[in-house]
């Protein structure tokens, strides 16, 4: 006769991050200034963040789904923890200057680390 009983229910997998995630935070060779100290341009965290945040603020959701599709970037993945990739800044730069007044840009423009 077959037994009914249950075992017990699978442990949840715990969320592992990604293996480049774990060798920056980890990494005893890297020194303590990070990246940036070895000589490699430093990259800034959140800046993409702090700008969408504050157009949505000011314009609204319709305005950064229309940045989106200007810049072929999905820029509501960006957070304050995460590195500004220069592609996506010089992108976003660009879009910004062709759809905010110039009354404005410029506030914007300096929450991002471009050259100008």
């Amino acid at each position: 006769m077959p037994s009914f009983e249950t075992s017990p229910p699978p442990a949840p997998l715990e969320r592992i991050p990604p293996q480049s995630v774990i060798n920056a935070v980890y990494s005893p060779s890297s020194p303590p200034g990070g990246p940036a100290s070895s000589g490699a341009p430093r990259r800034s965290l959140g800046a993409i963040a702090a700008v969408v945040r504050q157009i949505d603020r000011k314009h609204g959701a319709f305005f950064i789904s229309r940045l989106i599709l200007m810049t072929g970037i999905n820029l509501r993945t960006y957070d304050a923890a995460t590195p500004d990739d220069p592609h996506a800044v010089a992108k976003l730069a660009r879009a910004l200057r062709s759809l905010v007044p110039a009354t404005e840009l410029d506030g914007l423009l300096q929450l991002l680390p471009i050259q100008r």
